[in-house]
């Protein structure tokens, strides 16, 4: 180590210069003021990332989840849809409400015009909803109605297995709801109930759906 003032050699671990007595370490800031600014430093940084993780997870989980909700849940009871102010026909033998209020959508898809009723199932044996569905004006296009859906529901989509594709069931799975979009018309099923009771499809295809959904 050299003196600063007279250039003379002193041994590294002196405090003054052994020729002219000046400081050798007055100008050095204490070791502990470096340690202080390297963890304010790291706090500071580990605060950012913590933000940025958060941002993310916020962001991943509402481009995850649908933005439609459907007016009633699976299992509501049939009683309570029969009291809310809408005019209902009650379909004894297929266990059906339908509804022929314009006002009363099933969900909040804005791009669909609803051309004809809702219709409210409740399976055979039960009177709790299994699935709602509803026709929609025909000059939505088949190919526009699929893209709108992939907005909602993503891109991941099962296509029937149909010699006329124009004609196919096309089949999205969210949480506990299969979305099915055919020609006229848009379905929710509650999942359970689609691939337990459903006859909608062969015993073939429903391995197939399964299959592609990792179900």
């Amino acid at each position: 180590m050299y003196c600063i003032n007279c250039g003379a050699k002193n041994k590294i671990e002196d405090n003054f210069c052994e020729l002219c007595g000046t400081s050798l370490k007055k100008d050095m800031p204490p070791e502990t003021n470096f340690n202080n600014c390297n963890k304010k430093s790291a706090r500071k940084a580990l605060s950012i990332l913590l933000i940025i993780v958060i941002i993310c997870i916020v962001c991943v989980s509402f481009i995850s989840t649908p933005k439609n909700k459907l007016k009633y849940s699976w299992g509501t009871s049939i009683s309570y849809i029969k009291n809310q102010e809408y005019t209902l026909e009650h379909w004894e033998y297929r266990n059906r409400l339908k509804c022929d209020d314009p006002k009363h959508t099933v969900d909040d898809l804005d791009f669909f015009e609803i051309e004809s009723d809702n219709v409210y199932y409740f399976g055979e044996e039960t009177s709790s909803l299994k699935s709602v569905s509803y026709s929609f004006a025909e000059e939505i296009g088949y190919a526009h109605r699929i893209e709108k859906l992939k907005s909602y529901y993503g891109n991941k989509y099962y296509v029937e297995d149909t010699s006329e594709p124009y004609y196919s069931d096309i089949i999205w799975i969210k949480g506990d709801t299969v979305i099915i979009i055919s020609y006229a018309s848009i379905t929710y099923y509650d999942k359970e109930y689609f691939f337990k009771e459903t006859p909608r499809f062969s015993d073939d295809e429903f391995k197939k759906i399964k299959r592609f959904f990792n179900i």
